[in-house]
């Protein structure tokens, strides 16, 4: 084995048992490594910039939640993301189409539907209790969560809704972001991210 590799791979697994024990730290400095390598493997299969990215939050929110499941004896670290990479793209694609093809239903339909698809991608943050925390920040953010997480709204279409151009949306995420990190938890804010940056 090549001893640059095999450096790598011994700081690979001393990073995720950082991550299995819930050091924040290493998961950044995991998606500083490896982000943009994920991210071509979701684009081999989800063309969109933007879907893409948001998948790519949701894969690192699965390894995040899934750390106690790598094994470095059975494959190496970037084997193991990719196929996660790969698994949640499939399943967002398939998802993506989905809703595409019931957009005519209401979004309490779709919601109930959804929660019953195996493999699905996106699912609400569990036990977060993010309605008595959006009640604490002031209207303006508040209503932009609710556009964008509870309503699933893209920026887009949120901007549209509310009659505001996109810049603005974008400007007023930032700062709720800013503003919910001093709330919530990281594993809490990575499953967040994954609706509010679409």
């Amino acid at each position: 084995m090549n001893s640059v590799v095999d450096k790598s791979e011994q700081e690979n697994v001393q990073l995720m048992t950082q991550i299995k024990q819930g050091g924040e730290a290493a998961l950044k400095t995991l998606y500083g490594k490896y982000a943009g390598a994920l991210l071509h493997q979701v684009q081999k299969i989800v063309s969109d910039p933007e879907a893409a990215e948001e998948i790519l939050q949701d894969v690192f929110v699965k390894i995040w939640k899934k750390a106690d499941q790598y094994d470095e004896n059975r494959s190496r670290l970037f084997t193991w993301m990719s196929q996660i990479a790969r698994n949640t793209a499939i399943d967002t694609a398939r998802l993506v189409s989905f809703q595409r093809n019931k957009e005519t239903d209401s979004i309490d339909t779709l919601v109930n539907i959804d929660a019953q698809l195996p493999g699905k991608a996106f699912n609400k943050i569990p036990d977060v209790g993010l309605q008595q925390v959006i009640a604490k920040i002031d209207p303006e953010h508040r209503e932009l969560i609710e556009y964008l997480y509870f309503r699933q709204y893209t920026q887009k279409e949120t901007a549209e809704a509310l009659g505001i151009p996109l810049g603005t949306v974008k400007t007023r995420l930032r700062k709720a972001i800013s503003i919910l990190r001093e709330i919530l938890t990281p594993e809490q804010m990575l499953f967040l991210m994954g609706y509010l940056l679409s």
